[in-house]
């Protein structure tokens, strides 16, 4: 919807290209990247990035052969989203990967872990457990590093972009609300994963994926989940639990978040 700028992963710019102008950007099995759109033709070995002109934060753009639309509304296509657009294949797992890179704060808005009509200390407890986890894995590097990005938009996160957020007001708002806040442990930010619900009980990070122990990560009960079946992996906040605990113990998503991340605290980052 605004100007963007194509460039090469190294930078050097290719073209530019104005408010609603398509683009078709592809890699050809002779290791190519391609783009082209009016007045650029282009086809290198470095990948390709599309950037808002003067680094403009409103800007997004659309996927026009994406089909993303929610069972409940299939009149909606999740198919827009803010910041910069990647093309880059990846000789690890032998795919190309559009990746999306915006700050950390529109990506959080964009996530879809929760309704808009879910308990408002919830929300803000989840999102921020959405931020934290992100950013851990952003300042690591590694979870896909032989992908070039951070998360995953659908197995990590379920990322559904500008459309997302432009629709879920309320879940928006918590993200405003709690902006540049992570929950840490001896005071840097941790992994914070959360699911669906459990059957009564959080796991422990070992009973689950074993490995080292995470001292904040330990099993607590979740009784508002009782003769429920677990759905999901277990371990950390149950959405279920903790939405059922804000909305009949009155507690605040600090409190939610301290009790399903043992010994952490919520600490703000940026403002």
């Amino acid at each position: 919807q605004y100007d963007y700028v194509v460039q090469s992963g190294s930078g050097n710019v290719l073209g530019q290209l104005p408010k609603n102008t398509s683009i078709i950007l592809s890699h050809t099995d002779r290791g190519k990247y391609t783009a082209e759109a009016p007045g650029i033709t282009v086809s290198q070995t470095d990948s390709i990035r599309l950037v808002p002109k003067d680094g403009n934060s409103d800007a997004f753009f659309q996927i026009t052969n994406r089909e993303d639309r929610p069972k409940w509304n299939t009149s909606l296509n999740y198919n827009t989203f803010r910041g910069i657009l990647e093309i880059r294949y990846s000789n690890k797992n032998e795919k190309t990967w559009l990746i999306n890179e915006l700050p950390i704060e529109q990506y959080v808005a964009g996530v879809a872990e929760t309704s808009n009509y879910s308990q408002r200390e919830f929300q803000k407890s989840l999102m921020t457990a959405v931020r934290t986890y992100a950013y851990y894995h952003q300042q690591r590097g590694t979870k896909h590093k032989d992908r070039n990005f951070h998360v995953d938009a659908k197995y990590d996160q379920v990322y559904k972009g500008h459309g997302r957020e432009m629709r879920f007001d309320k879940v928006v708002s918590s993200v405003h609300a709690t902006r540049g806040e992570m929950v840490t442990y001896q005071g840097e930010p941790v992994i914070t994963p959360y699911y669906s619900n459990s059957d009564g009980r959080t796991r422990d990070w070992t009973e689950v994926w074993g490995g080292g122990e995470k001292p904040w990560l330990q099993s607590v009960m979740a009784e508002y989940d009782k003769g429920k079946t677990l759905w999901g992996h277990g371990v950390g906040m149950s959405a279920r639990d903790a939405n059922k605990r804000a909305a009949d113990q009155g507690l605040n998503y600090k409190e939610l978040l301290e009790y399903y991340y043992r010994g952490t605290e919520v600490e703000r980052f940026w403002k």
